[in-house]
């Protein structure tokens, strides 16, 4: 489990230095790192709305919606959403 996380200290060192980032951004990541089945931060990871809010402990959709809009502004994902129910969304951790 260590060996996993060294992959992502330097994305998850350069969130906690931004300025921009809140607590609830933080959950939303750990959420979506934790859905992870690659071991690079380029591989696409497969998330729900539902998962990531349970994960992150985001109980108020709104949040999550303003979280995820302002982490593809602040250069830290790339979404790509899908508004298909049997598909999920796409999400590639953007490693500065």
């Amino acid at each position: 489990m260590a060996a996993d996380l060294n992959i992502f200290k330097g994305f998850i060192e350069s969130l906690v230095s931004d300025e921009r980032v809140t607590v609830w951004h933080l959950g939303m990541i750990l959420g979506i790192v934790q859905l992870a089945n690659g071991d690079k931060l380029a591989d696409p990871i497969s998330i729900s709305r539902r998962k990531v809010m349970q994960l992150g402990h985001i109980s108020n959709i709104v949040t999550y919606h303003r979280c995820i809009k302002d982490l593809q502004a602040f250069g830290f994902i790339k979404y790509l959403p899908s508004y298909h129910p049997g598909i999920r969304t796409t999400v590639y951790l953007i490693e500065k």
